[in-house]
């Protein structure tokens, strides 16, 4: 995996760290854009999500939309947020620090089961097939604070 803050060619998924307006094309290997000034915790987090495979995109850049903006994702964050408990996010945050279910029940003081439990039930109602997907729809939504 590469981070760079301009096209390269190179085989390897590739993080762009832009500033000011980023609307260009970049080429296929690029998995994901973040603004230059993102924090130590959110660039991990997108790190994570790109070695697992998956591409990550501002919202309003999947719509068309200002390119390149982190802001408000609007009403559907809103309803992700309220669909899943306090206990829930906070599994969610541990899990977005990349976490293993025996470190958030040790963090969180659960059980292995109840941990599992938890994973399971707001990846379903994030709508991800797997945790990192839960992680990066969670980033996408504006979600996880980390």
């Amino acid at each position: 995996m590469a981070l760079t803050d301009g096209p390269v060619e190179t085989a390897v998924p590739v993080i762009a760290l832009v500033s000011g307006e980023s609307h260009k094309v970049w080429p296929a290997n690029v998995r994901a854009v973040v603004p230059t000034d993102v924090d130590a915790a959110t660039l991990v987090a997108v790190i994570t999500v790109v070695a697992a495979g998956y591409a990550l995109a501002p919202r309003k850049d999947l719509a068309g939309e200002d390119p390149g903006a982190w802001a408000d994702p609007g009403d559907a964050a809103d309803e992700l947020a309220s669909a899943l408990s306090p206990r829930e996010r906070e599994v969610l945050a541990l899990l977005a620090e990349g976490a293993s279910n025996k470190e958030i029940a040790r963090a969180l003081a659960l059980s292995i089961h109840t941990v599992k439990f938890h994973v399971a039930s707001l990846t379903e109602k994030l709508g991800a097939r797997s945790r990192v997907e839960a992680v990066a729809i969670a980033i996408r939504a504006g979600l996880v604070m980390v």
